[in-house]
């Protein structure tokens, strides 16, 4: 497979995932950025919000976008919520394909195998959960992306110095206000460039300089957004860190990280991904990558509080990891070429069989399935509908989620199907998950959503459909 045949495949399969890969991997993504755009936008008011909001720790740059993003479809007149985050989706895969392009051009060059290099690329662009990862709106996303394109430019040399420094600084900076955790990372490259490659102050200063003008910018959003000059870092740090409130929600052992990166990572080979960390730490000390992302991740295992998505900004380096690792193998461990032998083609040709088979899982499957139960009714009722729900309503997550909901639509919670009738509206819909009053409501009811289509449950192997509790809506007809 040629160069040019990666990009071009890469841009359909991101262009295919961000537009079906709907909704989002954690209620993060949705409720601290769509939801709290949604107050500038009247769409919420500040009770409907996350606690995050009443503690000012949500960094509002990010959130920014999504407010000019809508009102600039508003004013073409293009007014709906799920093309403003189909775009979003599509404007962080632009961004994440870009940054790839600058992390291939930095470092494939200095990869002397050609077949090797073509695998680095090939991984670089299109191992599967960077491609789920690099579509979402997400601050892991941006974060890691922003970082991976300073990163990448600092292996440019060929630059006015002064200016190029500040340019990475200003990118590093965007990372960290994207997500504050990306700070250990900028720690760890600032602390190798001083350490290892001795580089004087006056060479940092313009780098520190665009950190410092990244980290202003997102001051002044944050005080046009919360109304008020506050640093959402520290009350970040306040309360999840020194008040340790993250912990209320969970708390796992050190060894989370290793346990969940390999079921995450599609065993076998997930032991691919973890060992390349491994090698590279303890072989390369002065490498940096051991500089910039040991710290990271030794203060993730510290923290009590674990979640695999808190890796996610570093995701983009697994491949140059996986090949620093390979050389790693090759001069210091084994001392041979491993490149030409029968069970390395083995194991890459089965790895890409998978990582195929999983890019088609995650480009057409939702991320989150409840937003096809949204884009439903807010496409079929645009007048005055009322909507009944006997279990959990599903325009409730951490909060309220009404980006996607119309004005229109209210939102009942009823202890039995007989309360319909107590009701007078002409648009009357229910949602249930419930199989005893699916079977009665199929017999009498107009369904006008299923989260399980009619032609999956022709592969209905040992009877899972009739196991499995999904959504469905039905519209009411009026006695």
């Amino acid at each position: 497979m040629t160069i040019r045949n990666i990009y071009i495949a890469s841009i359909i399969i991101y262009l295919v995932t961000a537009i079906f890969s709907i909704g989002y991997y954690h209620p993060d993504e949705h409720h601290q950025l769509l939801e709290f755009a949604g107050l500038k936008l009247g769409i919420n008011e500040a009770g409907d919000l996350p606690w995050e909001y009443q503690n000012r720790m949500r960094p509002a740059l990010q959130v920014y976008v999504v407010v000019w993003t809508y009102s600039a479809f508003k004013f073409i007149g293009l007014y709906n919520p799920f093309l403003v985050a189909t775009f979003l989706r599509i404007f962080s895969a632009t961004i994440s394909l870009l940054g790839i392009h600058l992390f291939v051009k930095a470092f494939s060059a200095k990869i002397e195998s050609k077949k090797l290099q073509i695998i680095f690329i090939l991984l670089s662009f299109l191992l599967w959960f960077n491609v789920f990862n690099n579509v979402r709106f997400s601050s892991e996303n941006w974060s890691g992306t922003c970082f991976m394109i300073g990163f990448s430019l600092l292996h440019f040399t060929n630059w006015n110095k002064w200016k190029h420094f500040f340019i990475i600084g200003l990118v590093l900076g965007f990372s960290f206000v994207f997500r504050f955790q990306s700070g250990l990372l900028i720690f760890g490259l600032i602390s190798w460039l001083i350490f290892i490659e001795k580089e004087f102050f006056r060479n940092l200063t313009p780098l520190l300089a665009g950190i410092l003008c990244s980290g202003l910018a997102g001051v002044i959003a944050d005080f046009f957004y919360y109304q008020e000059w506050t640093i959402t870092f520290w009350n970040y740090l306040h309360q999840n860190i020194i008040q340790d409130k993250a912990s209320g929600f969970g708390t796992d052992p050190w060894w989370y990280y290793f346990y969940e990166s390999f079921i995450a990572g599609i065993p076998p080979f997930s032991l691919i991904f973890i060992a390349s960390f491994l090698l590279v730490f303890i072989y390369n000390p002065k490498n940096i990558l051991t500089w910039t992302f040991l710290p990271f991740l030794l203060v993730h295992f510290i923290v009590a509080h674990k979640e695999i998505r808190f890796l996610f900004p570093i995701l983009a380096f697994v491949p140059l990891f996986i090949t620093e690792s390979l050389n790693v193998l090759q001069l210091k461990i084994l001392k041979k070429n491993i490149l030409q032998k029968k069970y390395y083609r083995i194991i890459v040709k089965s790895f890409l069989i998978v990582n195929f088979i999983a890019l088609v899982i995650i480009a057409f499957k939702p991320a989150e399935s409840n937003v096809s139960l949204y884009h439903s009714i807010y496409k079929m009722y645009e007048k005055p509908v009322i909507l009944f729900s006997l279990e959990d309503n599903p325009y409730w997550g951490r909060t309220k989620i009404n980006f996607y909901k119309r004005e229109t639509l209210k939102i009942v919670k009823i202890s039995d199907i007989n309360e319909l009738s107590l009701h007078s509206e002409k648009a009357k819909l229910i949602v249930t998950s419930d199989k005893e009053l699916i079977i009665k409501l199929d017999q009498d009811q107009k369904l006008v959503y299923t989260a399980l289509p009619e032609w999956i449950k022709k592969f209905n192997f040992n009877n899972w459909v009739e196991r499995t509790r999904f959504w469905k809506v039905y519209e009411i007809k009026n006695n």
